[in-house]
């Protein structure tokens, strides 16, 4: 599997695709643990095979050793390959897999046996289509002919009942808990409008919030989930001020109750852009595993993110978002859903695919709050949510 959940969700339709192709197989999907969760439910494999990359060059080596044997124990008789990365092909081949497909890049050639052709044009079309070649080659080589479906692209996720109703309980677990560094509360919560109001002597007698204990349900207050943050690239970042005044405005719009999430390296933006907001926001980021981002971003009615993995993850379970665009391409890698818009200020610099940006960030820094919340409430009206 890709090592971004992104890009994973991007490959939801070939995964759909061979598990068609393949099915009275077994499957294995082999991903690092923060992508494995994303499946979870979803039907697409018989197992998980959890690899790891990360660390210094000596952890890195032991863990590929581990995986090449955990791989040899279970005798694949076929790899397919949807990383471009060298390493992705030579784990596949320490692991002893009989044949393995995928696309001739970083030099991995003499590792691969099916290798997979480019489509003319490839790096103008969307990146769902690029996996979904593989799958179709690999059909055609087994078959005679491919029955690949490239005209109903759009990945899609599912979250059960449960995992949302458990959405919702950690949401209200973290509500009125969140705190800044310098150790003062985030979140201010609010009573539903057909609640009395608590006696606020009798609550701060008991040394309790009068509003902590309020249930947060999306039936109140309509969740708005965030994502200011940007795995290893500043240059992604939409300003927290401006998040926190388009989640402020929102909420007083729309009623939302604002969710921030995010990974633990945006745990930092997080709780900037939630001490700048004038409304509650329950601070997430850095406080769950992709499968609870999953179930949370199920349970939003509008998500507003920087080019993350958490807006394609919204995308693809059918959640109206806006997707912020600076440094990076759009028309390939945007979430390929109708319920998605991106919004972005075209420089001559852009796209970059810089990490930092070593002017004046002019590309993010010319989308206006106004930009993304006429965005979003276009969205709403499409999606006719009821009571917005």
């Amino acid at each position: 599997m890709p090592n971004w959940v992104g890009d994973a969700v991007m490959a939801l339709p070939a995964l759909r695709e061979l598990r068609r192709i393949f099915a009275s197989s077994h499957i294995t999907l082999a991903a690092r643990p923060w992508v494995a969760g994303l499946f979870e439910g979803e039907g697409l494999a018989d197992s998980f095979l959890h690899v790891l990359d990360n660390g210094g060059f000596f952890t890195r080596a032991r863990s590929f050793i581990s995986d090449a044997r955990r791989l040899r124990r279970e005798r694949f008789d076929y790899a397919v390959l949807l990383p471009n990365s060298f390493g992705s092909a030579l784990a596949a081949r320490a692991g002893g897999a009989k044949t393995i497909a995928g696309y001739a890049t970083d030099v991995r050639r003499p590792l691969l046996d099916d290798v997979i052709s480019f489509e003319p044009d490839h790096k103008t079309l969307h990146q769902v289509r690029y996996y979904l070649t593989i799958a179709a080659q690999i059909e055609t080589r087994l078959t005679g002919a491919s029955c690949v479906d490239f005209e109903h692209t759009e990945p899609r996720l599912c979250v059960s009942e449960e995992a949302k109703q458990q959405a919702l309980l950690m949401i209200e677990g973290f509500a009125g808990k969140s705190v800044a560094a310098d150790g003062k509360p985030l979140v201010a919560r609010r009573p539903p409008p057909d609640r009395p109001p608590v006696d606020e002597t009798e609550a701060q007698g008991n040394e309790v919030n009068p509003t902590d204990h309020w249930p947060l349900t999306t039936d109140h207050w309509p969740i708005l989930a965030i994502n200011p943050g940007a795995t290893n690239s500043t240059a992604k970042r939409w300003p927290a001020e401006r998040f926190a005044e388009a989640a402020d405005r929102l909420s007083k719009d729309a009623g939302f109750q604002t969710v921030i999430v995010g990974t633990e390296g945006d745990r930092e933006v997080a709780e900037v852009v939630a001490a700048l907001m004038r409304t509650p926001a329950v601070v997430l980021a850095g406080k769950t595993s992709i499968a609870e981002v999953k179930g949370v971003l199920s349970c939003a009615r509008l998500v507003v993110s920087n080019d993350t993995g958490a807006a394609h993850v919204s995308a693809a379970l059918g959640i109206p978002t806006v997707v912020v665009f600076g440094p990076t391409e759009h028309v390939a890698t945007r979430p390929l859903s109708e319920g998605a818009a991106v919004v972005r200020h075209d420089v001559e610099c852009s796209p970059c695919m810089l990490r930092e940006c070593p002017i004046d960030h002019r590309c993010m820094t010319g989308v206006g709050v106004d930009d993304v919340c006429k965005a979003a409430m276009r969205l709403l009206e499409d999606a006719a949510i009821p009571g917005l």
